[in-house]
């Protein structure tokens, strides 16, 4: 049994992880990973802590910051489900898992545990949000704007124009597309190389060496190499994505 204590300090490095993770660099990553371990250490039930950390070995799979990513995928898996273990009432673990089932490329287990969470919560935006990314991946992107503007109706944080940009991006609407993504102030790499494919297909490409320079300003030992990690489910639509990127200059490999 662990004691008020405890679980109060358990809460503080869960919390730290979470303020850790919007920093969405290599070294915050890394460090907020290092926070949800010491949280479920000192309360081994701590089932959003599993989730958390589950949900940031995935981001280091989709930012190219994993130098092992069978590790990193089975890491990701291992840890969601033991957050749902752990407490199997709680939306947020169904969540958390849905989101790795979702980047491992399994859509089906995805859809099944994002219905669990939604029927629970269906209000929370920023699941209807994330969501959407995962009907964009399966080639649905009416869907997914369904629910972004649905979670728009609750609220906008600036991450919600990157589900949106995407989503557009997949409808081949790249001026709406560019429109979206704008509305970052600071995008991360992976929106901001989007960001400017789209603008290449609408004739405003931006040399390649700025790209990189921009690029490299965030993270020096950036490379395109996992660009082709996104789980796509249409191989038409993964061709899309990765021929995208090449416009631009960056080798994305097969």
């Amino acid at each position: 049994m662990v004691d008020e204590t405890t679980r109060a300090l358990a809460n503080g490095h869960y919390q730290k992880g979470r303020i850790l993770f919007r920093g969405f660099t290599h070294k915050d990553n890394d460090a907020a990973k290092g926070e949800f371990d010491e949280a479920t250490k000192l309360d081994p039930d701590f089932a959003r802590a599993y989730g958390w950390h589950a949900y940031a070995h995935l981001v280091d799979i989709q930012e190219g910051w994993t130098k092992d990513v069978n590790f990193s995928k089975a890491r990701a898996l291992e840890l969601a489900i033991q957050g749902v273990d752990k407490d199997p009432g709680d939306y947020y673990t169904h969540w958390n898992l849905a989101s790795i089932h979702a980047g491992l490329n399994d859509s089906a287990s995805a859809l099944k545990e994002y219905d669990v969470a939604i029927n629970t919560s269906p209000n929370d935006p920023d699941l209807l949000a994330d969501r959407a990314d995962l009907h964009s991946y399966l080639g649905e992107p009416d869907e997914a704007i369904k629910k972004i503007r649905q979670a728009f109706a609750l609220k906008i944080p600036p991450w919600y124009h990157w589900s949106l940009g995407f989503a557009y991006f997949q409808k081949g609407q790249y001026a709406d597309a560019v429109a979206a993504l704008e509305m970052m102030a600071d995008p991360p790499n992976t929106a901001y190389v989007l960001l400017e494919a789209c603008r290449a297909k609408l004739g405003e490409a931006t040399p390649a060496e700025k790209i990189m320079e921009r690029i490299r300003s965030k993270d020096p030992d950036w490379t395109p190499d996992h660009l082709n990690q996104f789980p796509f489910a249409k191989p038409d639509d993964r061709q899309h994505y990765i021929n995208s990127m090449r416009a631009i200059g960056l080798a994305v490999p097969d």
